[in-house]
């Protein structure tokens, strides 16, 4: 993540996006960066060329979808502008995953909630954070609908009550994916800088497969058993950690091979956690971590905001 460049939020009017706007807020505050806020909306045939809320008015079956995308604009950076935030907007016609990934190339965060309506073309915004995940320029957060039942409130912005309609936690604990991947060495970096943003710990896990070799131990050589599978993981998951943890030796990092495949896993420990970070692409426990079924789970099950960090930053 480049801590320089603005963050820019998908808004939609629904909870899921007045969520991830609060965390976005919270983020941009602790970093010190402005927020750029986006509603599109969806015209058959348009382009997805920028509008502002102060050009002259649109026809059509656009022009409902139009205003209230300028009045979802308008709250969304009013209420940002309240609570201290630099904040800016503007208004896109066309698809909502072309248009924030698009715009994801300069800016150094795209926030967006798990589910949506309106602006979004009326579509469940799984559809849109699913391809972000994939596509995104920059490391893409996708923040539930839901918040978990022990959230903690954070209290980043001059207003203390920023988010206690919100249900947006500020982050005590962070949880990452490891795998030995270079996609998965990205995400380390990744979640130890946010524990570094918000002075807080992080947990490094990797799944152990307990069921057939045919469903989930294919990527194994036939000689591996459990005990030295065991032992292989969790060297795996001290040489995913070592080097970057050798560089911030304030942050707290602890280790852990748990059982079961790295869905399940990390589905657990989003229960006691407050930010999941995960590379886009894994191998061995994570095969396929963000591709089809599993990729859903993930987005659409876990309890907390989960931050999933492309393949162009494991290369850079």
């Amino acid at each position: 993540m480049d801590t320089t460049k603005p963050i820019l939020v998908g808004v939609d009017g629904s909870i899921s996006s007045r969520r991830a706007l609060g965390w976005a807020a919270l983020e941009a505050a602790r970093l010190g960066v402005p927020l750029h806020v986006v509603s599109v909306c969806h015209g058959r045939g348009s382009s997805p060329a920028p509008m502002l809320p102060d050009e002259p008015a649109v026809t059509g079956e656009l022009a409902g979808d139009h205003a209230r995308a300028v009045r979802v604009l308008d709250d969304a950076v009013t209420w940002l502008v309240g609570r201290g935030v630099t904040a800016d907007g503007s208004i896109h016609v066309g698809d909502a995953a072309g248009t924030l990934s698009r715009l994801s190339a300069s800016h150094g965060l795209v926030v967006i909630g798990s589910r949506g309506r309106g602006g979004f073309d009326g579509r469940q915004l799984g559809s849109v954070s699913m391809a972000l995940a994939s596509h995104s320029h920059s490391p893409c957060v996708v923040v539930p609908t839901r918040a978990p039942s022990s959230a903690r409130f954070g209290r980043a912005l001059s207003n203390p009550d920023l988010d206690d309609d919100l249900g947006i936690s500020r982050p005590r604990r962070v949880v990452v994916g490891v795998d030995g991947s270079p996609s998965s060495a990205a995400a380390v970096v990744e979640a130890i800088a946010q524990a570094e943003l918000w002075d807080c710990e992080v947990l490094a896990v990797v799944g152990v497969p307990v069921r057939s070799r045919s469903e989930l131990l294919s990527w194994l050589p036939e000689s591996v058993d459990r005990i030295r599978l065991v032992r292989e993981l969790a060297q795996r998951l001290d040489e995913g950690v070592a080097a970057v943890a050798a560089a911030h030796p304030g942050i707290r990092i602890e280790q852990s091979v748990q059982e079961g495949t790295g869905p399940e896993v990390l589905l657990r420990t989003t229960r006691e956690s407050d930010l999941l970070v995960l590379g886009t692409r894994g191998r061995g426990g994570f095969r396929g971590l963000l591709l089809g079924s599993t990729s859903q789970t993930l987005l659409h099950h876990s309890v907390c905001p989960v931050i999933t960090v492309p393949a162009s930053e494991a290369a850079a």
